[in-house]
């Protein structure tokens, strides 16, 4: 009971985090996971959550949907890519070295795009980038469980709204996700197993209610204080990436 109550209370703030920021519940469910589960059971259960979240603020936004499907399809083209190499080199380097090389860099880059680097003035859409930028997140989705950074960080070259960066990347990781989760089960059919069903049955509810709290935070927040908490969670992302890589070395 103790378990499954601390799981869901992180399940809880990540999916919060997601709905008001467009993604995060990989840094508080992730190491949760880990904790009580296998890795691949952990990774199985965290997409799923991941996943159903996307769907539900693409539901949410049916009616004003600003998600660029060309952006999207672009994104996944190369993110396809970057999933396979992932996938490939992950089983024969030093994860834990990746892992720490991954968040210092996602922190780096974050903090000169926030305070180098000038405000952006063109409109969203196929810009200079995006194939970088699917490549890196489908790679470091693979490799270090870290996909969201270099997507919201191209997203932030625009004068995008804090709606299109929701959708869009939502959008993005749904596709991304099946992806993952199709290979997973190619590569390992037994990590979906009971024990996934049955914490994934117990957190559906936890993702509609920290959806709904999401929604309501996400109305008092402007467009300025979005752009900080964009940055904030992008470097919580570089953060826990850097303490599990820390941690496996111990």
């Amino acid at each position: 009971m103790l378990e499954a109550s601390i799981i869901a209370l992180f399940a809880l703030l990540g999916v919060i985090t997601m709905r008001v920021v467009g993604f995060g519940i990989a840094p508080f469910l992730s190491p949760v996971a880990l904790i009580f589960f296998i890795p691949p059971v952990a990774v199985v259960t965290t997409i799923f959550v991941g996943t159903l979240s996307c769907a539900i603020i693409l539901f949410q936004a049916r009616h004003h949907s600003v998600v660029i499907p060309k952006v999207v399809a672009r994104i996944l083209l190369a993110a396809l890519p970057g999933l396979l190499i992932g996938s490939y080199i992950v089983t024969r380097i030093d994860k834990a070295l990746l892992q720490i090389f991954v968040g210092i860099l996602v922190i780096v880059a974050v903090l000169i795009q926030e305070y180098a680097l000038p405000r952006p003035t063109r409109p969203l859409g196929v810009t200079r980038g995006i194939s970088l930028s699917g490549f890196l997140s489908g790679l470091l989705n693979a490799t270090a469980a870290n996909g969201a950074p270099p997507m919201a960080m191209w997203l932030r070259t625009h004068t995008s709204t804090p709606d299109q960066v929701r959708q869009n990347i939502a959008a993005m990781f749904i596709v991304v996700n099946l992806c993952s989760l199709t290979a997973i089960h190619y590569m390992r059919p037994q990590t979906f197993n009971h024990q996934v069903a049955a914490t994934f049955a117990l957190l559906v509810p936890v993702v509609i209610i920290g959806n709904a709290i999401g929604t309501m935070i996400m109305k008092k927040v402007n467009v300025k204080l979005y752009e900080k908490l964009v940055v904030v969670a992008i470097i919580l992302t570089g953060l826990v990436s850097i303490c599990f890589g820390i941690v496996s070395k111990v």
